[in-house]
């Protein structure tokens, strides 16, 4: 055993020395404590002000709108370069082309179709004055002037006959002679012998001769100048058979 000088303070280091000890110890559990204080803050609950996970359908939308919105942007950037494009290369527009004035085409003046010539009698019906040949009779008959006349068979009942078909005569120079002296010829031209047959008028009593001729100088220049001469009864009794005659023969 140490003196108790020595003693003393060999007892007091030890004494120093369980203290020290002791207090580490105090110190490790302390730690300990801390430690397991930490561990059961790190096991607490989560709290309801934490943000949850998001479902699989919002985050399908989001990818989808996410899409959708790059898309625009890709078709506005194009749309924009497009515009650019135009604007500085603009197309030329084409140049206007004269076009050719068609050239009217000259009507042909139409040409007066001639009228045929009459060589043979008209067959029974309707027919155009000036288109009598001379032989035809005649029913009804009314007047020499009528524009239309109607053949009918001779050996039948009929009113009247075109007995002579005359020419004028002249030429283009020949001038129109005026309606009255037409008419004053009329009366020599259409009861000439041979005009008639006389054997067969011989059978009708009352005949008359009336004639039809030019009365203008259009009608005169229309060639042929043809005057007409028609024989009928005065009563308008009817005729049963052919009078006409071979022709003048003077």
């Amino acid at each position: 055993m140490l003196a108790s000088t020595d003693g003393t303070e060999a007892t007091t280091a030890e004494v120093a020395s369980t203290d020290d000890a002791s207090t580490d110890v105090t110190s490790t559990d302390v730690t300990s404590t801390e430690v397991t204080s930490a561990e059961v803050i790190g096991a607490e609950p989560p709290s309801r002000h934490r943000s949850r996970s998001r479902a699989p359908g919002s985050t399908q939308a989001a990818l989808v709108w996410t899409v959708v919105g790059l898309l625009a942007l890709i078709v506005l950037a194009g749309l924009f370069y497009l515009g650019q494009r135009l604007v500085a290369s603009p197309v030329a527009a084409p140049a206007p082309t004269q076009s050719a004035t068609p050239t009217a085409t000259p009507t042909p003046t139409p040409t007066p179709t001639p009228t045929p010539e009459i060589t043979a009698a008209q067959p029974a019906g309707v027919n155009e004055w000036n288109t009598l040949f001379g032989g035809e009779c005649l029913e009804p008959y009314e007047s020499p002037w009528a524009e239309d006349f109607t053949v009918f068979d001779c050996a039948a009942a009929h009113t009247a006959q075109l007995v002579y078909r005359g020419n004028f005569g002249g030429d283009a120079t020949t001038a129109f002679p005026g309606e009255a002296a037409l008419a004053a010829q009329i009366n020599l031209l259409c009861t000439a012998p041979g005009i008639l047959d006389l054997n067969a008028a011989g059978a009708y009593p009352n005949l008359q001769m009336q004639g039809s001729y030019p009365i203008s100088e259009e009608q005169w220049t229309d060639e042929p100048r043809y005057y007409y001469c028609f024989a009928s009864r005065t009563a308008a009794e009817p005729l049963t058979a052919s009078i006409m005659g071979a022709g003048p023969t003077v």
